[in-house]
């Protein structure tokens, strides 16, 4: 069967979008893996410095800690766990300085950059001031994620952001 059939002539396909996967049990940080499931990178700081926008990063269950903090989204990039659980399995815990233009040093898990995708995640940060997400000028979508145990808040805004959350 030819494609023209089902699809116009000169109509573009649209692109199928990238995806890296992670595993923090059986991954290794090497270029070359995070292609599939069985050949995963092991952390999420690795696989964004792979990343373009467009990037889907598939998390697998697991406690992902032995990461470089706050973890940047990088713009376009979806950072995607267990929506169905909303990431009960997917745990990201820990935090790191960032200093922020509008409101000084903070402790942050996760900085979600212009037009991220952060789902199905659990989002921890125990450290003193310590924030989940930190949106400040951007517009994330953030969805079908848990936010416990932080110690300030699970998602803060600042800078007239623009985020959809929801559940």
């Amino acid at each position: 069967v030819s494609q023209s059939r089902y699809t116009p002539m000169g109509a573009q396909v649209p692109p199928v979008a990238p995806v890296i996967h992670v595993d923090p049990t059986s991954g290794l940080n090497v270029v070359g893996n995070g292609n599939s499931p069985t050949n995963p990178y092991k952390s999420i700081t690795f696989a964004l410095d792979q990343a373009q926008s467009g990037t889907i990063i598939q998390l697998a269950p697991g406690s992902y800690t032995n990461e470089s903090f706050p973890i940047r989204v990088k713009q376009g990039v979806t950072l995607r766990g267990d929506e169905s659980t909303q990431g009960r399995t997917v745990v990201i815990s820990g935090g790191g300085d960032y200093n922020s233009r509008k409101f000084v040093k903070q402790n942050v898990t996760i900085l979600a950059a212009e037009n991220s995708t952060i789902t199905g995640v659990t989002v921890t940060n125990r450290n003193e001031r310590g924030t989940g997400i930190w949106v400040e000028s951007t517009n994330p979508v953030i969805r079908n994620s848990t936010f416990t145990q932080n110690s300030r808040e699970g998602v803060f805004l600042i800078a007239s952001p623009n985020p959809t959350v929801e559940n």
